[in-house]
């Protein structure tokens, strides 16, 4: 019996230890699924606490962008625009002169390297041993001599190049020294010139202003200048961007139920007004530019056309409206405050023409049509007042018929200018439709021939339409045009208006009654093409 009860407590014992055992696995397990439950709940925890910091981040991001845009005027305030010539010059490079071991001589040779080794006392007893050392010597003097001879040959033959590497050097040196000479007197001929009022020097200077100042990082000003010295006047076309540079964005939300970040969108008032805003900062900026720059005292006058580049959407071609344009004098604009005016207010104060939907493309007339400033635009003469008593067109000289084809066209009410006589490939009138998107610039060619206009004259318009980057063609004749002429101009935006065209709009249009009658010895120049 006692034996059955020591077996029966060993067991019991052991199954309590089996299971106190089962009970500590079952709470490992237990301990570690909480711990498990937890580090998966801290992970999601984790997971959306750096999706929300990367949805504040971006939100950060587009706000500060949008106060950058804010400070485009009050950061031209700060600034001074004007270039330093001197520091645009240049230094020469220091050229540095390298012999490639020319300056550095070779061992001479001694003698004692070519004598054979003395005789010891029992070789000078042997007379052959004695007659062979010395043959030894006198052989070792002769190749030393030899060598001698060699090595000075040699070190003359270095001396002589190493002389003509330095004359080399001197040479390059003395060539970027009058390169940069050359450079330094340009800029400071630029600056005399500026300084005087050369308009092509003062049309550098600020092109180099309104290039170098990188109003948004992302792009480079696109900017064109012209000057009219007679009225120290500078007119300024600048690219303006599009209403896209305005983040749509005001910020960035993370949504927990999707796990995504998703952008809260910048309600549509806010966005144009944003817009117009810029516009206005960034046209004031070139004002200010101006001013600041204008060291020379060169402007009394600025002109700014700010235009758009896109697509009109209605045609998908390239369309470039203005979308503001101001006149206003250096006086006047050196008594503005720009760190502290509202852009657009200034504008209206200055009398700016202002587009109402500048997000639309609506665009305004410019104040002057930068195209319109050309150095080869001569005055023009009234010549239709005239015609009353010479009503013979054939009669006209050659400048009193292009100036009559500029009154003509002027009267039909576009902006014509009459170019200076030169060999610029005939272009003898410039013309400007100012209706807005259909308008554009206009070259007028005028053929004062008893004969009729070979096509070559048509050819050579339309290449000069190209040249000048005009909308259309208008080639005008006394005569008439042949086969070819119509064919080549067909499809393409040229009018050919012949002698009978010419009378009849002359009559609609400027009143007059005029003829075309050629002497019957006329000779037409330039129009062998015609006569045969």
């Amino acid at each position: 019996m006692r034996g059955f009860r020591g077996v029966s407590r060993t067991i019991n014992t052991i199954a309590r230890e089996q299971r106190r055992a089962q009970n500590a696995a079952l709470a490992l397990q237990r301990a570690q699924l909480r711990e498990q439950q937890m580090a998966a709940k801290m992970a999601l925890h984790d997971h959306a606490s750096a999706r929300a910091a990367q949805a504040d981040a971006m939100t950060a991001a587009v706000e500060k962008q949008v106060q950058e845009i804010s400070e485009i005027l009050v950061d031209a305030a700060r600034k001074n625009f004007a270039i330093d010539f001197s520091k645009l010059k240049s230094r020469p490079k220091n050229i540095q002169f390298d012999p490639a071991g020319l300056d550095m001589s070779k061992p001479k040779p001694e003698e004692s390297t070519f004598l054979p080794e003395p005789l010891n006392f029992l070789q000078r007893l042997i007379p052959a041993i004695v007659q062979k050392h010395e043959q030894a010597i006198a052989d070792g003097k002769a190749s030393y001599d030899q060598a001698i001879k060699e090595y000075e040959e040699g070190e003359e033959r270095r001396e002589q190049a190493l002389a003509k590497a330095k004359a080399d050097h001197e040479v390059r040196v003395e060539a970027e020294r009058q390169r940069v000479a050359a450079i330094n007197a340009s800029i400071d001929s630029n600056e005399a010139d500026y300084r005087a009022r050369v308009p092509e020097a003062v049309v550098e200077y600020f092109s180099m202003v309104f290039e170098d100042d990188a109003v948004f990082e992302d792009r480079s000003p696109n900017v064109r200048v012209a000057y009219v010295a007679d009225s120290s006047q500078l007119i300024v076309e600048y690219e303006l961007p599009l209403v896209e540079m305005v983040p749509h964005e005001s910020g960035y939300k993370y949504v927990k139920k999707s796990d995504s970040i998703e952008p809260i969108l910048r309600k549509l008032p806010e966005i144009r007004k944003i817009y117009k805003e810029t516009l206005a900062q960034v046209v004031c900026r070139v004002l200010r530019a101006t001013i600041s720059a204008d060291v020379g005292s060169a402007v009394a006058v600025v002109v700014v056309n700010g235009f758009v580049d896109t697509t009109d959407p209605g045609t998908g071609n390239r369309i470039t409206p203005t979308i503001i344009s101001v006149s206003a004098s250096t006086t006047e604009l050196r008594e503005i405050n720009f760190g502290k005016v509202d852009a657009i207010a200034c504008l209206l104060n200055l009398k700016a023409l202002v587009s109402r939907n500048a997000h639309e493309l609506e665009p305004v007339r410019p104040i002057v049509n930068f195209n319109m400033v050309d150095p080869r635009f001569v005055d023009k003469e009234d010549v239709l007042t005239e015609l009353d008593s010479r009503p013979n067109i054939a009669e006209l000289t050659p400048s009193e018929f292009e100036t009559l084809m500029t009154n003509l066209f002027e009267k039909m009410g576009l902006e014509t200018r009459l170019t200076q006589a030169s060999r610029d490939g005939g272009v003898d009138c410039v013309a400007w439709d100012m209706r807005p998107v259909i308008g554009g610039k206009v070259v007028i060619q005028a053929k004062r021939y008893k004969n009729t206009v070979g096509v070559s004259a048509v050819r050579d318009l339309f290449g000069t339409m190209h040249n000048e980057g005009a909308a259309k063609g208008i080639l005008v004749t006394t005569s008439g045009f042949g086969p070819s002429t119509y064919e080549f101009a067909k499809n393409k935006p040229i009018e050919l208006i012949t002698g009978s065209n010419l009378l009849s709009m002359l009559s609609e249009y400027a009143g007059v009654k005029a003829k075309i009658e050629f002497p019957q010895e006329w000779q037409d120049k330039d129009n062998l093409e015609g006569l045969n």
